[in-house]
């Protein structure tokens, strides 16, 4: 018997979940023999009671492990660029309802050079380490982390975009500086 109980009744079992050897303990069967067909009659009520009775029930944990289904991934992708494609025509909305034209040119000029930024940034620093083999998405667990066998080539990649940034902004100075004598010499 369990310590603290003396007898055993129907309602007793189904609140309580039981392992097998306490089942068979308290219907007199001996774990170290099998169990005979009798043994088995005896105890077969009590596990359906215990099935029944959802007292050995545990909250099921979600298989996916917190990971998204291929339905959930193309909803929430379907959604996200929704979104940004919605801000993108606000944009053009608030443009296009500006009075001033050298104002207009400044604001296209930063949104365009925003998005060449971005798009050179990606291809630089993750697109094309994933084309060379140096960032992988394969493998079970996609966390999306970088490991350290492509820090190197990130960081020699991330060494040739600014080599882009620094040449686009000494060409930005040259040009300036150009303009500024060419100004003068029309003014004189």
């Amino acid at each position: 018997m369990l310590p603290g109980h003396s007898s055993w009744c129907v309602a007793c079992i189904s609140q309580i979940c039981l392992d097998p050897s306490e089942l068979l303990e308290i219907h007199g069967i001996s774990t170290t023999e099998s169990i005979s067909g009798p043994s088995f009659t005896r105890l077969s009520p009590a596990l359906i009671q215990q099935q029944l009775s959802g007292a050995c029930s545990t909250p099921r944990q979600s298989s996916t492990d917190g990971r998204l289904s291929v339905t959930e991934r193309y909803v929430y992708g379907s959604l996200a660029t929704l979104v940004i494609c919605l801000c993108a025509l606000f944009g053009i909305a608030v443009l296009l309802c500006t009075a001033c034209i050298s104002a207009y040119q400044y604001v296209i000029q930063t949104f365009v050079s925003l998005a060449v930024g971005s798009l050179t940034g990606d291809a630089v620093l993750h697109l094309i380490p994933q084309f060379l083999g140096l960032h992988s998405h394969a493998g079970g667990a996609h966390g999306h982390g970088h490991g350290t066998e492509g820090h190197a080539a990130i960081w020699k990649l991330l060494a040739v975009l600014g080599g882009l940034y620094l040449f686009f902004l000494l060409e930005k100075f040259f040009s300036l500086l150009g303009h500024s004598h060419s100004d003068h010499k029309v003014l004189c």
